[in-house]
């Protein structure tokens, strides 16, 4: 079942977490397909490639600092998988991980929780063994910081910052409304979509 997945791994100037976590799907899930893009100053591509021989790895660096974003999507435009598996650099995987009760849950329930490649579906698994799904949108312009990043001089033309500020602002006053502070509100947080349309992410600080 697990052949259907991909996991994917966007790392940046981290490469003994991100060893920890290919230590740890090695030891437990070794056959699966593994897709890492990689912004750090220095590559550990060819490292990784010689520690990790017995894994199925594509190794993709990009430009420095591209950003969390940006990395992620090129992740899943080389992932050809049916579905993928999003890590950070510094998970890791032990004993209690149980890739195949997820991903069978969540095949079970593939009519309510649809999982095209404009989407990003994670799961937790609580205590009692109860799965909780959430659904994400991806961003295919990445954060302002990265929108930023590639413009002339760095600087928004004025009509497009207007029109992006003016999303921002109605979008904290709604969450004011339900009575919600963000308390964590910055540019690489602010997640731009392919219509231009501004999503305010990262609510752990809320």
């Amino acid at each position: 079942m697990l052949d259907e997945l991909t996991v994917i791994i966007k790392t940046f100037e981290r490469p003994k977490s991100l060893f920890r976590l290919l230590k740890s799907i090695e030891r437990l899930y070794s056959h699966l397909q593994i897709v890492i893009v990689d912004d750090s100053k220095i590559s550990s591509k060819q490292i990784t490639q010689n520690k990790f021989q017995n894994l199925k790895i594509n190794y993709i660096d990009i430009d420095f600092d591209s950003g969390l974003s940006v990395g992620r999507n090129i992740a899943i435009k080389n992932t050809t998988s049916p579905y993928f598996l999003l890590c950070d650099d510094d998970f890791e995987f032990d004993s209690r991980a149980d890739l195949e009760r997820a991903f069978r849950v969540y095949k079970e329930n593939d009519n309510q929780m649809k999982s095209k490649c404009e989407f990003v579906v994670s799961a937790i698994c609580g205590e009692e063994g109860n799965f909780i799904w959430s659904l994400q949108e991806v961003a295919e312009h990445g954060s302002l910081l990265e929108l930023k990043k590639i413009l002339p001089d760095n600087i928004f033309p004025e009509y497009i910052a207007l029109y992006l500020f003016k999303q921002i602002v109605l979008g904290v006053k709604k969450i004011h409304l339900e009575k919600i502070l963000h308390n964590f509100l910055q540019l690489n947080i602010i997640l731009i979509d392919s219509n231009f349309n501004v999503k305010i992410s990262d609510f752990g600080a809320s």
